[in-house]
């Protein structure tokens, strides 16, 4: 069930592009020691909207990006056509041997209390070890690590609690998918450059097909809390308050102490 025109997330992104390019210069000048953004490039469109805002706001020099396959993997070409077409340097780094070597010596260590990972554990594995690799090139470049998810990942729980929901600074974490294909859009870029996303073969009628395919009702409902569909609303409502633990830092213990310099 598609929705109405009047019930379109409104196209404003146009006038948030100078405020996101902003916000990116300033974070650099109160990082005065970092030197640039290294960006996990994975050929979709999220990781594309930030390579562009930050290529705009800080100069493509400064912007590098890296390729993280496991293995072979088709979007490895998509995400070179990215980095060519926007002139940023990349790096491929294949995460493949440390990914089986990793969870062949964890199965090993928890043979011993009868317990082995599941396709839950080694599913998350990866978007963790991938920004593992980033933080290494952020270290050994002075560079600031962007993170590339979405407001709409963050809340139907797509993203990676320290994957793909980490980085020294997130351009489009407040930002549903339907914005960020606005803001995409507006950069007027080639169609093979943001036709590829991450949007499969799905079965209609799944739960599946309604977070991948109807991203634009339920943006609405995120933005305004109007969804004419009552068992997506329902789906999404779960999935929102299932994965709240992924919207927020750390839960520290507070003493109630005196303290002169305090953690932001």
């Amino acid at each position: 069930m598609s929705i109405s025109n009047s019930k379109k997330v409104p196209q404003n992104m146009n006038n948030k592009i100078p405020e996101i390019k902003n916000w990116i210069k300033e974070l650099f000048v109160t990082n005065s020691w970092a030197k640039g953004v290294v960006i996990g490039m994975s050929g979709g469109r999220d990781c594309l909207a930030v390579a562009k805002l930050c290529i705009e706001a800080l100069g493509k020099e400064r912007v590098l990006g890296i390729i993280i396959p496991n293995g072979e993997m088709a979007e490895i070409l998509d995400a070179i056509y990215q980095c060519k077409y926007l002139g940023i340097n990349y790096s491929i780094v294949n995460l493949n041997l440390p990914f089986k070597n990793l969870k062949n010596e964890i199965n090993t260590g928890l043979s011993s209390c009868k317990q082995k990972l599941n396709s839950k554990a080694t599913i998350h594995m990866e978007p963790r070890l991938r920004m593992t690799i980033l933080y290494a090139v952020s270290a050994a470049t002075d560079y600031l690590v962007a993170n590339t998810v979405n407001m709409t990942k963050l809340i139907i729980g797509s993203a990676t609690k320290w994957g793909d929901n980490v980085g020294d600074f997130a351009p489009l974490y407040n930002l549903t998918k339907t914005e960020v294909i606005e803001i995409i859009e507006s950069f007027m870029m080639p169609d093979f450059l943001i036709t590829k996303y991450g949007e499969y073969d799905i079965k209609e009628n799944t739960d599946a097909y309604d977070l991948a395919y109807r991203y634009k009702e339920i943006d609405y409902y995120v933005r305004y809390g109007i969804c004419d569909d009552g068992r997506l609303k329902e789906r999404v409502d779960s999935y929102y308050e299932r994965n709240k633990h992924k919207h927020s830092a750390t839960v520290c213990y507070n003493p109630n102490l005196p303290t002169h310099l305090k953690i932001v």
